[in-house]
């Protein structure tokens, strides 16, 4: 069905991938390895609220452009509007779950984490193998499989992938809605739940999951331990 104003829209609107580039290559400058390792959480929201502040804007722009010619003919009409508000929620929840992802590359790729990424672990794709899918085949215990979601919700049983009773698969989100149910059942699968440490410590449940661990505890303890063996 036709919908000009949001094929308007889009056509304003840049990719996810510059957004992300448009504030990490100034923060890429400046930013020291040891301060990224040891502040990994800052910066995930950092560039999180950055390019979400971002698209705001973005969105706001975009919606004038789109809608100026009816706004100046006073034609505006529900239909119309439904039709571009529904568009535009359904583009927001793919390009929030891209930029996420992104983020999380560009900075595990900053530290010089060997990477393969977007590829298939027993049919369900996976956003990160480190340190690749050739070592993972050869050696799946010291492999790291790596999801990132925004938020979970019931999706993280669309990305996790048959892990054995001896590995383990990381999803690394920001949300701050997981209930204590929700995590002791990603626990029976040994999915472990990377978030801030601002989160972590402030939530309860956070605290005393045992299969959720911050990003600063995930680099050191996971990334850095593992990286000895590839």
């Amino acid at each position: 069905m036709n919908n000009l104003p949001f094929d308007i829209f889009k056509k304003m609107v840049p990719s996810s991938k510059e957004v992300v580039e448009k504030h990490f290559l100034p923060l890429k400058e400046v930013l020291k390895s040891d301060e990224l390792k040891k502040n990994f959480s800052y910066y995930v929201q950092l560039l999180h609220d950055q390019v979400y502040t971002d698209f705001l804007e973005i969105q706001k722009d975009g919606f004038n452009q789109a809608f100026s010619e009816d706004l100046e003919r006073g034609e505006l009409s529900f239909e119309k509007f439904d039709k571009f508000f529904l568009s535009l929620s359904q583009s927001r929840k793919v390009r929030s779950g891209g930029v996420f992802e992104l983020i999380i590359e560009n900075l595990l790729k900053f530290l010089e984490y060997p990477i393969d990424t977007q590829k298939k672990i027993d049919n369900k794709r996976v956003d990160f193998i480190l340190p690749s899918v050739e070592f993972y085949e050869n050696n799946p215990l010291n492999t790291v499989l790596l999801s990132a979601k925004r938020t979970t919700r019931e999706r993280w049983k669309q990305v996790v992938p048959e892990v054995s009773q001896s590995n383990q698969f990381f999803l690394a989100t920001i949300d701050k809605q997981i209930t204590s149910e929700q995590l002791k059942e990603m626990q029976k699968h040994r999915v472990f739940i990377i978030n801030t440490k601002e989160n972590i410590n402030s939530i309860d449940h956070y605290k005393n999951a045992a299969n959720m661990v911050s990003f600063e505890y995930f680099i050191d303890f996971t990334l850095d331990h593992q990286k000895k063996t590839w």
